[in-house]
């Protein structure tokens, strides 16, 4: 048949590991298309090795207990948040995430107490992406941090120029709007520090009695060949 009848597939699509997208294929009875060849790199601090510059206290300290094995015992009897940052040279959570298709972050929290005032309260637990260069930085909830055991929070981190939904962003500090001309792309290009912290920008807080364990703190980046 010289003209064979063209056959309309239905328009759902199927997410690739990469992180990409294929749509159904009419030339192969609607299959799906093939996904593309891809590979991934993950890069995991357990502890187990040290703290490998992650500090949120002078404090913190590396004990059992974790999940599993070792972990960092964040305690300070008396703050308004804290702030878990790679005080050291660890570039393997930073970079051009362009030059990637898709990345994961995670990291598993033990809340032991959140108490202010004597009373357990929650807190969100954000994660920031900051650019030095372009003098920015941009963050997303990752969710809310109760007493009780190991929570695994998972931020999947969109590679895109336009900021996606529910992701916000700052200047230098996070009292300043994001410059104009600073886009959440901008960013992504030069991620030179990542940032867990339950400061929320515009928040006012009270001191607080913080005791958390932190283990599992991991990057996943994913390309396509």
């Amino acid at each position: 048949d010289l003209c064979p009848e063209e056959i309309a597939c239905d328009d759902d699509v199927k997410e690739c590991a990469d992180g990409s997208y294929v749509s159904r294929n009419p030339s192969n009875d609607c299959n799906f298309h093939a996904c593309p060849k891809s590979f991934n790199h993950t890069h995991t601090v357990t502890f187990d090795d040290g703290t490998e510059g992650w500090h949120a206290w002078h404090s913190d300290k590396i004990v059992d207990g974790g999940n599993p094995g070792a972990n960092l015992h964040l305690w300070n009897p008396e703050s308004w948040g804290f702030i878990l940052k790679n005080t050291g040279e660890d570039y393997s959570f930073g970079g051009n995430f362009f030059h990637c298709t898709k990345v994961i972050m995670s990291i598993d929290v033990k809340v032991n107490t959140i108490a202010f005032s004597g009373s357990e309260v929650s807190r969100s637990l954000l994660v920031q992406l900051k650019n030095s260069k372009a003098d920015a930085a941009v963050y997303v909830t990752a969710g809310e941090l109760y007493k009780g055991d190991w929570t695994t929070f998972e931020i999947d981190i969109p590679i895109q120029e336009d900021f996606p939904e529910l992701w916000k962003g700052f200047g230098s500090d996070p009292q300043q709007q994001i410059p104009s001309d600073i886009t959440y792309g901008s960013v992504l290009r030069g991620v030179d520090d990542v940032i867990f912290t339950s400061y929320e920008p515009d928040m006012v807080y009270g001191y607080t009695a913080f005791d958390l364990q932190v283990d599992n703190i991991s990057v996943i980046y994913y390309f396509s060949l």
